[in-house]
């Protein structure tokens, strides 16, 4: 059987190898490396995760972008087109106009788009501009004598 053949060939083969007591601290060595190599992971965890949670903080807690006077402007941009688009249905629906402008609808739908995707102050701001000088065309548009063309 081979088998047997190739037990006993090994047998006698580790027998020939030299046998030794290892040195007694080894052990405490090994254990002491291993204690070792684990508080250096855990510090490394640590700071890992305190890295983690002061970035957390800082995009929770601190203002985005520019700063304020961004914020101000944004909301002092959208008072305005509110106030403006406000007085232009007043007068589109007093006037019985209920035609939709494709330059207003335009920037409606790149507004929300930029707010789908979480854009900035620094890319929404020009589109309220947008939005409140073509709310301004719009109205000043409707206080033109002739209102409606009819064609025949």
């Amino acid at each position: 059987m081979p088998f047997d053949t190739d037990a006993l060939r090994r047998r006698e083969l580790l027998s020939h190898l030299p046998q030794f007591d290892p040195d007694p601290g080894l052990w405490a060595r090994i254990d002491a490396a291993h204690q070792r190599q684990m508080r250096e992971r855990r510090a490394a965890w640590r700071w890992l995760s305190a890295g983690l949670a002061a970035a957390l903080v800082a995009v929770v807690v601190l203002p985005r972008g520019t700063g304020q006077r961004n914020d101000e402007d944004l909301a002092s941009w959208q008072r305005r087109s509110q106030a403006l688009e406000r007085e232009w249905l007043a007068r589109a629906h007093a006037a019985g106009d209920t035609r939709l402008h494709a330059r207003l609808l335009g920037i409606d739908d790149r507004l929300q788009a930029a707010y789908d995707r979480g854009a900035g102050d620094a890319e929404l701001a020009p589109l309220w501009k947008q939005r409140i000088e073509a709310l301004d065309d719009l109205i000043a548009r409707d206080d033109s004598p002739m209102r409606v063309v009819t064609r025949l």
